[in-house]
This record gives C-alpha cells, structure tokens and sequence, in this order.
C-alpha cells in the first residue's frame, strides 16, 4: 500500500460513504475510528493504515482496488463504481 494516492483514496471513501448513504459518524463507529479521524483520511490531512483501509473498503462493500487501487486501468472496478467516480 505503499503507493496509495491519499488524495484520491479520501475522494473514493466519501464518494462511496455518501452512496450509501452513510454519514461520517455511522462509518467512522463502524471501521473504529473517530469522526475527526475520517474527516481528515477523506480530505487527504492524514495517512490510513492498511487495515483500516481494508475495513473502510469492508464497510463499504467495494474491493480494495475499488478503494485505494488503480481497479480503472486494469478494469478491476465494477462499472456501477467506475460511474460514481466519474461524476
């Protein structure tokens, strides 16, 4: 994971938090992490671990591809994902 674009992750995890209709407090008590906490992975202000990335991808039902890899050039990425994050 050490290529993790932390940019890019923050703007797939509120992007695919907001899908589900998820505020920030439900997922950050879901994966184990503070409200604060979230708000800064989604705004790129701090570094996620790996198991917290994977627990975030868990909670929001996408692959770790989806999440935090580059799934769209090796169309690991289910198309109905691809679209939210083209929007």
């Amino acid at each position: 994971m050490n290529d993790v674009n932390y940019v890019l992750l923050g703007r797939r995890i509120r992007i695919l938090r907001k899908y589900r209709k998820l505020t920030q407090e439900q997922l950050a008590e879901v994966v184990g992490l503070s409200i604060q906490h979230l708000s800064n992975a989604e705004n790129a202000r701090t570094k996620l671990g790996f198991p917290k990335i994977k627990s975030i991808a868990d909670s929001l039902d996408v692959s770790l591809d989806e999440l935090a890899g580059d799934g769209m050039k090796h169309r690991q990425i289910r198309p109905e994902i691809a679209a939210l994050f083209r929007e």
